[in-house]
């Protein structure tokens, strides 16, 4: 059966082109295409939606209030935030906020829906480029550097560390073992035992602990 995907964006064209992005992989179905945010919000209430593929700046319901009004009612439909903005503020806010995904719309139809498969397979999806855009500015008030360091810090050696700085700049393992000089097989090794530290699952939760404990 296939994953069941709306799509909420206002501009016709865009709307299509993501549509037949999706509808061209045989895994996905584009069942419903709304102008706004209040329109999702109403599909998803009335319509059986694996997958809600959201922009943030529409008329009469952002993308933002749609997605924070589903969370808020603990909707089980995965969210996915694709949009220009790439700001730090803003992604930050939706991390915070608990979209399983954002992807910026110049992502290639191939990496859109890699994302979907892992959203729906209930992994969070973030790719390098909005890894990157959180580091650009300084934290959002949403998103705020603690006071007090966890001590789950002083668990990470300086070795970890460093993969964690590079891992916050959206390198893979391959391109984080070429800068270290360390195989990329050594730094998954370190990858899997600072998740293990930690407690984080993913790599977003590993961002997100690496800028509030300013490690990155």
């Amino acid at each position: 059966m296939a994953i069941k995907v709306v799509i909420a964006d206002d501009h016709p064209l865009i709307a299509d082109g993501i549509k037949t992005n999706i509808d061209n992989h045989k895994d996905f179905k584009v069942i419903s295409v709304v102008n706004n945010g209040k329109e999702a919000l109403d599909f998803v209430q009335n319509h059986q939606v694996d997958i809600l593929l959201l922009d943030i700046d529409m008329p009469i319901m952002s993308g933002i209030d749609c997605a924070t009004n589903l969370i808020e009612q603990q909707h089980p439909v995965k969210i996915v935030m694709l949009s220009m903005h790439q700001d730090s503020y803003t992604i930050k806010k939706m991390i915070d906020l608990g979209v399983q995904s954002y992807l910026l719309k110049t992502v290639a139809s191939k990496e859109l829906c890699f994302a979907l498969q892992k959203v729906y397979e209930g992994e969070n999806y973030f790719n390098a480029d909005v890894t990157k855009a959180i580091l650009d500015n300084k934290p959002s008030q949403n998103f705020t550097t603690t006071t007090t360091v966890s001590p789950l810090v002083n668990e990470l050696t300086k070795r970890e560390k460093e993969i964690i700085i590079q891992i916050c700049k959206g390198l893979s393992n391959i391109e984080i073992g070429e800068k270290l000089f360390i195989s990329p097989k050594t730094v998954d090794v370190h990858r899997t035992n600072i998740m293990r530290k930690l407690d984080v699952h993913n790599v977003v939760a590993l961002v997100r602990f690496a800028l509030r404990n300013g490690i990155c």
